[in-house]
């Protein structure tokens, strides 16, 4: 049976990066405490590595949020000119989850949502939850129109 090559190196990840990162501060201040430039060294290396390999899983989380948002908005656009409710709010809810997977995973700042483009989700929720195909549809104009003049 064939084994996976143990040297073989995965996709970044902030979660490893923040424990390298950890491991090198402790290794930094055992250096310190005890006068050992090796410890110290190893350390200030474990630091940056584990800097740049969060940098780097934050790189890929935005690009892929990006990815993520494009199609939504495109299935959103594809549904509101076919008049299919449906496919807009999928598309709109896929390009709002890879927003705020965005900041979560990427930029770690929130988005910047405007008063209109809130109650305009408020009215297509209402629509969804109540059958009002209307409604929603109306909701879902009114949250695009918002995102492209408020953010």
């Amino acid at each position: 049976m064939a084994s996976e090559n143990p040297s073989s190196k995965s996709q970044p990840s902030q979660l490893v990066g923040g424990l390298t990162e950890v491991q090198g501060t402790i290794e930094s201040t055992i250096g310190s405490i005890t006068g050992s430039d090796s410890w110290k060294e190893v350390g200030k290396e474990h630091q940056e590595a584990g800097a740049q390999e969060i940098a780097e899983a934050q790189k890929i989380a935005q690009k892929e949020a990006k990815k993520e948002r494009i199609h939504g908005k495109i299935d959103s656009a594809v549904g509101m000119v076919l008049g299919d409710n449906e496919k807009q709010t999928r598309g709109n809810l896929q390009a709002e989850k890879a927003e705020w997977k965005k900041a979560v995973e990427g930029n770690h700042q929130m988005p910047e949502v405007s008063t209109e483009r809130v109650d305009a989700k408020i009215k297509t929720a209402v629509g969804m939850i109540t059958g009002d195909k209307d409604k929603q549809s109306e909701g879902n104009l009114q949250a695009e129109k918002a995102e492209w003049l408020h953010g």
